[in-house]
């Protein structure tokens, strides 16, 4: 059995996954979120930073190590790290000198195009390996490639036959996103999840006025999206959309989710054309600016994908090769 720490953000209870799937192994798992739990917290400390430039890594570094008391001293064989994007370099060397074994690693995982968070330019030195999805970055800065994962939950709604929507979309809210879905609401059945932080929503609504002017708040959610409502959503559609950010390569879980759901997809991202699972039948590369759907990709049968490939894509190979035990 192998002590592991985690530190990963909270998006859609992508972390629980994780831990479940290193519990799986036989591993005892601790683990810290990489932001406050509390929003208000986080809030204020965004403000400081605004005010008092390098302040947030500060505040951040002071957070984290008031967390780690509640840490064994040099207990852990592996700790794990999520993006990282709030630990400065003296947190990673903290951890390192006081919470690994004389034997152990501490691994960082990046799932975002590194020059999104800027830090992580400067810190991923100090680590004993770095897995990124984003393959130019991992050509570019030396790291390992290694795509995201599908969902366990989600596959456990793959056998749900009734279909209701055309087209079904979940994410964070951003004003390409927002035109990207109304504009495929005029030729399809699409239902939408499109979250939006209640407060943000009225901070941004008075200070970006050109942008929100136009944005109907009945089209968005202010309420966290349940894992469970989301792939009920995903088995009620004939396909998924993944929009996916300007300037990223690297594939969503959205892909993997449509992957092991058998479902097709809509995507912005063309660099899936490259990947083993691609097939121009269930999945349709489109331009968000120019929309442009051919009748027949609905009309279409969904082409399986051969097992052995889906499998390679699952969360229990994709935390073998974290933590080296990849057959």
């Amino acid at each position: 059995m192998k002590k592991i720490l985690l530190i990963a953000p909270e998006f859609y209870s992508y972390e629980e996954e994780i831990i479940w799937a290193l519990i799986q192994k036989g591993n005892s798992v601790e683990y810290i979120s990489l932001y406050p739990k509390n929003f208000i917290y986080f809030f204020l400390i965004k403000i400081l930073s605004k005010l008092f430039q390098n302040l947030e890594l500060k505040i951040y570094e002071c957070m984290f190590k008031y967390q780690f008391k509640r840490l064994k001293k040099n207990s852990f064989d592996y700790i794990l790290v999520i993006n990282g994007e709030t630990l400065n370099s003296a947190v990673i060397s903290y951890l390192k000198k006081n919470y690994l074994n004389s034997f152990g690693n501490i691994i960082l995982y990046i799932w975002t195009p590194v020059n999104r968070y800027p830090i992580l330019l400067s810190t991923y030195q100090y680590y004993s390996k770095v897995f990124s999805f984003e393959e130019r970055d991992c050509l570019k800065y030396n790291f390992e490639f290694l795509p995201n994962f599908y969902s366990n939950i989600a596959s456990n709604y793959k056998n749900i036959q009734d279909i209701k929507y055309d087209i079904f979309f979940v994410g964070q809210y951003r004003k390409e996103r927002y035109l990207l879905v109304e504009t495929l609401k005029k030729s399809q059945n699409v239902k939408c999840l499109l979250y939006h932080n209640r407060l943000f929503y009225h901070i941004f609504k008075f200070y970006k006025r050109n942008e929100y002017k136009d944005i109907q708040k009945s089209k968005l959610i202010f309420r966290p999206i349940k894992r469970e409502e989301m792939y009920y959503n995903m088995a009620l559609s004939k396909c998924l959309l993944d929009d996916t950010d300007i300037n990223q390569q690297g594939l969503t879980q959205r892909v993997f989710d449509s992957l092991i759901l058998q479902k097709k997809l809509i995507t912005t991202n063309a660099n899936v054309a490259s990947y083993d699972f691609y097939n121009p039948n269930n999945i349709l590369i489109i331009d968000r600016n120019i929309v442009n759907i051919p009748v027949d990709f609905f009309e279409r049968d969904y082409k399986k994908v051969e097992i052995k490939i889906i499998e390679k894509y699952s969360i229990k190979n994709w935390v073998d090769t974290l933590l080296g035990e990849e057959r």
